[in-house]
């Protein structure tokens, strides 16, 4: 799978055909994790696909705003899924980019990572990067 930007689409390498249309925002990250797909959009949500015969359906299961549950914003990108949280970061955004992110002020947005609870979608633990520049980025969360 694809998540393509520009078109807010899902797309199948194997056989090219779009899967996911009309997501509700610029997508990112894909991962699968318990049987879902899921997916960041840099508009804030997270969400939870279902996945039927090995292929993502288009039917969300699953959609939190996690700027809502948090008060935290930024560009939403890289996501960790656990049993128990989501681990998603945040870049802050200086101008208004090519692509607009979202309806917020962007001089509102942060860089950090954000760990919530999945259950609540409460914030458990919010670890600020600002210290690491003017502008620290964040493009991708790796599991090691």
């Amino acid at each position: 799978m694809i998540t393509r930007f520009n078109d807010c689409t899902i797309q199948n390498l194997k056989d090219w055909q779009i899967i996911i249309k009309d997501i509700p925002g610029f997508p990112h990250d894909g991962k699968v994790f318990d049987n879902l797909f899921w997916i960041t959009c840099t508009n804030g949500f997270i969400l939870g696909y279902d996945i039927y015969d090995n292929i993502p359906s288009g039917k969300i299961v699953e959609k939190i705003n996690i700027f809502n549950h948090t008060s935290h914003i930024g560009w939403l990108r890289g996501l960790l899924i656990k049993k128990d949280i989501f681990i998603v970061a945040l870049t802050k955004i200086t101008r208004m980019p090519r692509y607009r992110w979202c309806d917020l002020p962007y001089d509102k947005t942060e860089t950090s990572v954000l760990a919530i609870d999945r259950e609540t979608y409460k914030l458990v633990y919010h670890i600020d990067l600002s210290k690491f520049g003017s502008h620290p980025k964040v493009f991708e969360l790796i599991e090691l």
